[in-house]
């Protein structure tokens, strides 16, 4: 092939290799802005008796299951974060079957309920608890928003 022919073929391809790279770019469209008196709807909130009623559930259906000597229990949006007390010498893999028995229950027993956190550790225990207690009293589960994102750190999903 002639350096001509080359030339030629090299400056087709690079003319399709640039059109096809720069002519897939998707439309951009203007974010539609609502009318004038237009509100956007609030996210509908329960009732707290209601969030306490649920939370107490959750945390008698988690005593319940065997080997779980105390539970306690909040409940923020669709996930449930329970905190269980153990025997000190319940071996790892029984506490394993015992996190998952109890979200399990918890999954079955309230069809609102989508994530369950579960921990047998005793500071995490003591967290939720104080949490479970204050919101008991009448303080609003807004006012622990940074406390719970720290339980979603440092709890893993038991059931999702």
């Amino acid at each position: 092939m002639a350096w001509k022919e080359k030339l030629v073929a090299s400056g087709l391809a690079l003319t399709l290799v640039l059109s096809l790279a720069t002519g897939c770019a998707p439309q951009r469209r203007p974010t539609p802005t609502p009318p004038p008196g237009a509100t956007t709807p609030a996210p509908a909130r329960r009732p707290a008796a209601d969030l306490k009623a649920q939370s107490g559930r959750i945390a008698r259906w988690a005593a319940e299951v065997k080997g779980v000597k105390r539970a306690t229990a909040i409940v923020s949006g669709s996930t449930a974060y329970v905190g269980i007390e153990v025997p000190n010498n319940t071996p790892t893999t029984r506490l394993d079957g015992i996190k998952r028995e109890v979200a399990q229950k918890i999954m079955r027993n309230d069809r609102r309920i989508t994530g369950v956190m579960v921990t047998a550790d005793s500071k995490l225990f003591t967290k939720i608890n104080n949490i479970a207690d204050a919101i008991a009293r009448g303080k609003p589960i807004s006012a622990f928003n940074r406390e719970i994102m720290d339980l979603s750190r440092r709890m893993a999903p038991t059931i999702r």
